[in-house]
């Protein structure tokens, strides 16, 4: 119920087709490193292979 929550409250409407499958293997299992740069600043940095960079940032700019 939380994966359908968050399917369809945080992705975008084209995400929505997709099964449980495919959003857990493309956004909940990403790759990340959290690092701090300059000036007390997080970053986030993302791992090449993650093909829904796209799905990342809608999710992010939802929770703004």
């Amino acid at each position: 119920m939380l994966l359908l929550s968050v399917q369809y409250g945080l992705l975008p409407r084209s995400a929505r087709k997709h099964g449980l499958r495919t959003m857990i293997r493309d956004v909940m299992r990403t790759v990340t490193r959290l690092v701090v740069a300059a000036g007390r600043r997080l970053q986030l940095l993302l791992g090449k292979s993650n093909l829904r960079l796209d799905w990342l940032h809608h999710m992010s700019v939802q929770l703004e």
